[in-house]
């Protein structure tokens, strides 16, 4: 399979007792799977590389889903706690929203 490199922002999602997710530079999104547990940081900014499984099925319905080989941080000024409250929402500087 074809090995890729998305720049974007690790996001945690509630969905189903949760799951992490990236939210690339070009708006795409993607579920990730094989995670490394130092990387499972929501809001760090990453280069994560692998490869898109096209026959994946989940219960996530985010995106399609994407298996890490490796990642690379870029910037982890932005990680927030999981559960952080609503009126303190976790910043994408990736996207630009909140």
């Amino acid at each position: 399979m074809k090995q890729e490199t998305f720049r974007g922002t690790i996001v945690y999602k509630t969905l189903e007792g949760g799951f992490y997710a990236l939210h690339t530079q070009k708006a795409q999104h993607f579920t990730l799977k094989d995670l490394p547990t130092p990387f499972r940081r929501n809001g760090l900014i990453v280069d994560v590389t692998g490869y898109i499984d096209n026959n994946a099925i989940t219960i996530t319905q985010y995106g399609k889903v994407f298996i890490v080989s490796s990642v690379t941080i870029i910037d982890d000024s932005q990680v927030n706690p999981i559960g952080n409250p609503i009126g303190n929402p976790v910043k994408d500087p990736i996207n630009k929203r909140l």
